[in-house]
């Protein structure tokens, strides 16, 4: 029976477009847990290059090139956080444009393997109703 085969087809895909949909959820959650540490990490280390970059007094000179120095690194991975925090954003978006067209997929497939339910069921319906028809020709014939 076709209406059989359509609907376990359905079932498949149906149940690949909500795999499909679990993997892009799971990559946008990352996606954002990424954007929101490299974001912390970010603004941590502009908070810690303005606090030791306004650091009043007077300090030998070797004080003031190591400062100097511990200043330019967190510079460096303040830079490279901000750099990380813009590259999860556009994962973010990425994924969440790849959650959207699989959200769509499944909801589809969804779609029609009700229909193919549906289908069968007017199958099987409209065959127990032939059935007797069948019987009674049949007995009538051998009459």
């Amino acid at each position: 029976m076709r209406e059989r085969a359509r609907l376990k087809f359905a079932a498949r895909q149906s149940l690949l477009a909500k795999m499909a949909r679990r993997e892009a959820m799971a990559g946008f959650a990352d996606a954002a847990r990424e954007e929101l540490r490299s974001d912390t990490l970010a603004e941590r280390s502009k908070h810690l290059l303005a606090q030791y970059t306004d650091k009043p007094g007077h300090a030998c000179a070797q004080d003031l090139r190591d400062l100097h120095a511990f200043a330019q690194s967190l510079g460096i991975v303040a830079s490279q956080a901000e750099e990380a925090q813009h590259d999860a954003s556009a994962q973010m978006q990425w994924h969440a444009q790849t959650l959207a067209e699989a959200s769509a997929r499944a909801d589809a497939a969804d779609d029609r393997l009700l229909s193919a339910r549906r289908a069968l069921s007017v199958a099987l319906e409209r065959r127990e109703e032939e059935t007797p028809r069948r019987v009674a020709r049949k007995l009538q014939t051998d009459e």
